[in-house]
């Protein structure tokens, strides 16, 4: 196995490297005896699988640990510098970088304002910040062959094409063969929580968004499914089934419109607080009319996929994300009277940059024993 193939010629580890990989990832170090016994696989393919990945780089021999009997084993884990990934978000008014490692840290951050960020005008800063962070890795010694990829996640409406502009320009002004994902910020977010939690996570898990929009995605198994709405991008339908789907939820849409209308974009307390002022009691009835609608759509996807935890991210303490949340649990306790158990619904405190999971994406591509695009499946309208 070479190293730079392991990551450049588009096969990346096979499904049991995956999984050794990610068995390392939880366990900080572990030895070859002790990961053949938790991955379920042979001791001669344990050995097999973990000398490829420390001659591909990936993975990194350090420590011995004295058994009982017989001699020390080797203890084995994941090589920070083993691979990087580049994750970008982009704002209204704002794009940010991240340069992060195998091990899921940030070493790289960047940040550069724009008067305004829209569609007509994202190809060139988004190149610019990419290729900082590419230059920013070849300054401190990064072979770019080990970089996975770039991960993209965005606030607004973004053309699905985006993706592959980019890595053809990068290719055409660079020479830079490298893969970009675009993602919406819930999958990014989900697939950060599955990749770099210390433990597993359970079969079937709810994943929603709270800020200026609502989103949301199904993971399964560690496998994430998503309906797309057909009208509009930029609010999806929260998975329900493959069958039958919820529309937007009730008043959003109006609400970010309003927010679009003012140039209220980003998620600050102050922008809610600005943007809500002039009518209250209109505010309030969007509360209770959104907070029945999501706690609908968790009961909903609860009854088809016996959901087991339910993560919700809220951007901001003071946002109208954080009052939705308190009345989501109420409407869900009233539900529960009934007889009917809900999954946990437990607040995900977002990092401190939305480009840490956008860089994840890429990360996830490794990682996951789906395969390079087995993280995304989608789900039959």
């Amino acid at each position: 196995m070479k190293a730079k193939s392991q990551l450049k010629d588009g096969a990346g580890p096979r499904h049991n490297e995956r999984l050794v990989l990610t068995c390392l990832r939880r366990a900080g170090a572990a030895s070859k005896p002790d990961l053949a016994r938790d991955v379920a696989l042979t001791p001669q393919a344990v050995h097999a699988i973990v000398d490829g990945l420390v001659g591909a780089g990936l993975v990194e021999a350090g420590g011995r640990r004295e058994g009982l009997i017989g001699h020390p084993s080797t203890l084995y884990s994941i090589r920070p510098g083993g691979a990087f990934a580049i994750g970008i978000e982009i704002g209204s008014r704002r794009l940010e970088t991240a340069l992060i490692n195998f091990a899921g840290q940030m070493i790289y951050r960047g940040q550069v304002m724009y008067p305004k960020l829209d569609a007509a005008n994202l190809i060139e800063p988004t190149l610019s910040a990419i290729e900082a962070a590419l230059a920013h890795a070849r300054s401190t010694g990064i072979d770019p062959a080990r970089i996975a990829g770039a991960g993209i996640v965005a606030a607004g409406e973004i053309d699905a094409g985006l993706a592959a502009t980019l890595a053809s320009a990068l290719q055409r002004r660079g020479g830079v063969r490298m893969p970009v994902h675009l993602e919406r910020h819930v999958v990014a977010e989900a697939l950060f929580l599955s990749t770099f939690s210390p433990v597993p996570l359970p079969p079937a898990c709810l994943f929603i968004t709270l800020g200026v929009t609502v989103d949301g995605c199904l993971m399964l198994d560690g496998t994430v499914r998503d309906v797309r709405s057909a009208q509009r991008n930029r609010f999806r339908l929260l998975p329900v089934s493959a069958t039958e789907t919820l529309g937007d939820v009730v008043g959003l849409a109006n609400l970010a419109a309003r927010l679009q209308a003012d140039e209220i974009l980003d998620l600050s307390a102050e922008s809610f607080f600005r943007a809500t002022q002039a009518d209250p009691p209109a505010f309030e009835a969007w509360l209770d009319d959104s907070a029945t609608a999501l706690a609908t759509a968790i009961a909903a996807a609860h009854s088809i996929h016996l959901l087991d935890q339910v993560f919700i991210n809220v951007a901001s303490p003071l946002s109208p994300g954080d009052m939705l949340l308190e009345r989501i649990r109420a409407r869900l306790h009233d539900r529960a009277r009934g007889g009917i158990e809900y999954p946990a619904i437990h607040r995900v405190m977002p990092p401190g940059s939305s480009a840490l999971p956008a860089g994840t994406i890429a990360l996830h591509e490794l990682y996951a024993p789906g395969g390079r695009t087995g993280h995304r499946t989608p789900l039959a309208s």
